[in-house]
């Protein structure tokens, strides 16, 4: 198996703030970091994670929204992008323009779970998951996710991820953004608050609570966003 690797937040490039921290627990091989919504985009503060411990926390912990980059080998990730050519396309869809490629892996599945650090308390991946192509123009409009129920369990979903599996430079768009929620989920908002931005980056995962309101950026010119989006808890 694929061993593991240190996982850190990447700063997108900006100065952290002298309020946010950044701590690497006793245990090798990670840096955990837990990214908190406030009113500034990218400059998200950093809080402690749970301190490590010999059990695994007994529930999921992803509260708010985590970026943690290079949890995931570089083979790993590109074999992940190979799945465009597996699985039949679908855009079909009221909110967003890109190309969807459902499928079920139950093995994939549990590999991208173990490659998470234990402190987030994620526990199972859901095996439903689908890769989103995103071209030029592509875009998500403002949402929720909603829950999904674990086939092999039959308990329900908390946390969405993406998986981004392709870089999108700065300035070209495609950013995930988290929006001030004034309405319990309502996604009709005329001028929104950025809460958080997050940059697409091959191998970055960001995981958030399925209730975050979020949006996806529209991509410009010839840079794709390519990202695994799945469900866990």
């Amino acid at each position: 198996r694929l061993g593991l690797r240190l996982c850190a937040l990447d700063s997108m490039s900006r100065v952290m703030p002298a309020h946010a921290t950044q701590t690497q627990t006793n245990r090798p091989g990670y840096v955990v970091t837990d990214t908190h919504m406030h009113r500034h985009s990218q400059d998200a503060a950093m809080s402690r994670d749970p301190c490590w411990s010999s059990s695994p926390p007994p529930a999921c912990n992803v509260h708010s929204p985590k970026v943690l980059d290079e949890c995931f080998p570089d083979s790993f990730v590109a074999r992940l992008k190979g799945l465009v050519h597996e699985y039949p396309g679908s855009t079909c869809s009221k909110n967003m323009y890109a190309t969807r490629h459902f499928f079920r892996d139950a093995q994939l599945a549990a590999e991208i779970r173990d490659f998470l650090p234990p402190a987030l308390g994620i526990t199972h991946v859901l095996s439903d998951m689908r890769v989103i192509r995103y071209p030029a123009g592509g875009f998500i409009a403002p949402h929720v996710d909603g829950e999904r129920v674990d086939a092999d369990t039959l308990k329900k979903s908390t946390t969405s991820f993406l998986l981004y599996l392709e870089t999108v430079p700065q300035g070209e768009g495609a950013e995930t953004e988290f929006l001030e929620d004034e309405g319990g989920g309502a996604v009709e908002i005329d001028d929104p608050q950025i809460t958080l931005s997050v940059s697409p980056k091959a191998g970055r995962i960001l995981l958030f609570p399925h209730h975050a309101l979020h949006r996806g950026n529209a991509v410009t010119r010839q840079f794709p966003k390519v990202l695994l989006r799945g469900d866990c808890y």
